[in-house]
């Protein structure tokens, strides 16, 4: 996806993968994360180095939330949430990049702060 970034006083639009695992969290086998708790982003092992120096937008045109159904929970109805004029809605991010890198590192990402 498309991220926008300030690096050296500027603003840059980088293309970086979503979802995000340090190499410690890849080495336990986990998949990748997409979201990041603003409660806790600021201070946990995983987030605290991308918080730090990896503060990002990223754009969208909606996303979808997900409702279980009242009489059967495995049933699911999802609803496609958007800004009444249909211009983009930005999310907060945090992210680990390397743009100039011909072949980034496994653990370049970002997440989305909720």
């Amino acid at each position: 996806m498309l991220v926008l970034n300030q690096r050296e006083e500027k603003l840059h639009l980088d293309p970086i993968e979503w979802g995000y695992g340090p190499e410690w969290w890849r080495e336990m086998k986990r998949q990748p994360v997409i979201n990041a708790r603003v409660e806790t982003a600021a201070t946990s092992r995983m987030f605290k180095p991308l918080w730090n120096h990896g503060r990002a937008l990223v754009m969208t045109d909606g996303w979808y939330e997900w409702k279980k159904d009242k009489h059967d929970a495995k049933v699911k109805q999802p609803y496609f949430i958007y800004h009444e004029s249909k211009s983009p809605i930005f999310f907060a991010a945090i992210s680990r990049h390397h743009p100039d890198d011909k072949d980034p590192p496994d653990d370049d990402g970002f997440v989305i702060v909720t």
